[in-house]
């Protein structure tokens, strides 16, 4: 009788929405935790039982629809580009509005995920810069440090709707609150979180807006 199965490594967990705090710190932590399966022979896959061989190429199909965003000349320049700028705005002294970057192209072109890329290795550089805590935070309070947020709007989105999607990502309740609470809220929600880089992802247009 063979032993109980407890399922393989390599299924899926529950789909990670990296437009809420916890699910984008989740993905930072496991984005490269993937193992493909490895490379046999024809000798070595027939050696191995029916079972087994069906596992293996189960395998074979999760790495086929888990492969990662080939790096060109291209997505380094941007990456380049998009981490100079926000490492320039997060370590300015400078009261002055931090500069943004755009990164505009067509569908299915890895945009998002060269940006995302790009902003959660500045997200470990700076949390390791602060020893994982926000050295602004006040005394007795327990507010989540976010060095990065990213948020997800249809094009046509609304300064409103922006706004709540920028305070779902925090938690925030905006129950019943107008445009100029909303951008209050915001605004202080940054601060507090110690947020060094929003993203705004477009998504009808497949636009990234870091």
């Amino acid at each position: 009788m063979n032993p109980p199965y407890n399922g393989p490594s390599f299924l899926p967990g529950p789909p990670i929405d990296r437009t809420t705090w916890e699910g984008w710190r989740r993905w930072c932590a496991t984005r490269r935790a993937f193992v493909p399966a490895p490379v046999l022979t024809a000798e070595e896959f027939a050696l191995k039982s029916p079972r087994q061989q069906r596992l293996y190429n189960l395998h074979r199909l999760a790495t086929h629809s888990s492969l990662p965003i080939d790096v060109t000349p291209m997505s380094e320049h941007v990456a380049h580009a998009v981490l100079a700028r926000v490492e320039d705005g997060a370590f300015s002294h400078k009261a002055c509005t931090r500069g943004g970057i755009m990164v505009n192209g067509d569908g299915a072109q890895g945009k998002t995920e060269t940006v995302c890329e790009a902003l959660a290795v500045f997200e470990e550089t700076w949390m390791a810069l602060n020893n994982y805590v926000n050295p602004d935070a006040m005394p007795g309070t327990r507010d989540l440090v976010a060095p990065v947020a990213y948020v997800r709007c249809p094009v046509k989105a609304t300064p409103i709707s922006a706004c709540q999607r920028i305070l779902d990502f925090y938690g925030e309740d905006y129950k019943g609150m107008r445009l100029e609470d909303l951008v209050r809220t915001v605004k202080t929600a940054i601060v507090e979180h110690a947020t060094r880089a929003l993203v705004i992802d477009f998504t009808d247009r497949g636009q990234c807006r870091p």
